[in-house]
């Protein structure tokens, strides 16, 4: 079974919940249709809005996350993001885990999801962007 950890914004919280989940338990396809695709993901994620003690809850889940996803929606870059979906990520990349980046539109990658290339000193995405129609 593979351990995944999804970072999310608290507005994207339904879309985990609805579309994201059932999509990585094979419960439904891309298109959030009804599928019986036999998934084997472990889903790690936050409380929505649970605000105290949440740093080494999401450290204890990265730590045991095979992937890291990241959703990007439209409140991803908001002032205060790089505090909390940042923190993530970084704990991720340090724990050199397998990151992918969810766009759910045309939304911009926030500055703390760049990283200095070690061989290129070029800033660089954490990783490729991905969609679901």
């Amino acid at each position: 079974m593979v351990n995944v950890f999804v970072v999310h914004a608290g507005s994207d919280y339904d879309f985990v919940k609805e579309r994201m989940e059932p999509f990585l338990l094979g419960l439904k396809d891309e298109n959030g249709e009804p599928a019986n695709l036999g998934g084997s993901s472990n889903i790690l994620t936050l409380e929505s809005g649970k605000a105290s003690n949440w740093k080494p809850d999401a450290k204890k889940k990265i730590k045991m996350a095979h992937v890291v996803i990241v959703i990007l929606g439209k409140n991803t870059s908001d002032s205060g993001k790089e505090d909390t979906l940042g923190w993530e990520v970084a704990q991720a990349a340090k724990l050199n885990k397998q990151i992918m980046i969810y766009n759910r539109g045309a939304y911009p990658v926030p500055s703390y999801l760049y990283v200095v290339d070690r061989f290129t000193k070029q800033k660089r995405p954490v990783a490729e962007q991905m969609t679901m129609a």
